[in-house]
């Protein structure tokens, strides 16, 4: 059962960190569509999960499907990297 379902958008270039709200308490993965996301590549803090520029920079322009699963449910998240 999905929590929630969002979309975020990254401009490459930016070197901007992205933030997404997740009703949960703890989060035990992200996922990148079926691949594990590196825990060096975010950070999750009283409910925010930020996603580091330096991470986002090295996807390819286009729409990717996170999943952020918590210690219940998961979240999906439209990810949409931008030239």
């Amino acid at each position: 059962m999905n929590l929630l379902t969002a979309e975020v958008t990254y401009q490459k270039g930016s070197n901007a960190d992205v933030t997404v709200a997740v009703a949960a308490q703890t989060i035990t993965a992200v996922k990148n569509h079926n691949a594990d996301v590196n825990t060096a590549n975010y950070t999750f803090n009283d409910g925010i999960l930020t996603l580091k520029s330096a991470y986002l920079e090295n996807l390819s322009v286009g729409e990717k499907r996170l999943t952020i699963i918590t210690e219940s449910n998961s979240m999906t998240v439209t990810l949409i990297i931008k030239e």
